[in-house]
């Protein structure tokens, strides 16, 4: 019985969660930050070489 009551109360709460996200809009903006950004970290490793080096690495 417990199995079965805790099942429904999770199923019950995914549905609302799921519809609560269809309903949820961001702002253009929003979208357009976390892209650039994704696009930053994705190619961290490839840009390193356009990134001014630091005053250790000119010393050493």
């Amino acid at each position: 019985m417990k199995v079965w009551l805790t099942t429904c109360v999770l199923v019950f709460v995914v549905v609302q969660l799921v519809m609560w996200v269809k309903q949820f809009i961001l702002p253009l903006p929003i979208y357009v930050i976390a892209g650039a950004f994704l696009a930053i970290a994705s190619n961290y490793e490839r840009a390193k070489f356009l990134l001014p080096r630091s005053t250790q690495d000119k010393e050493g």
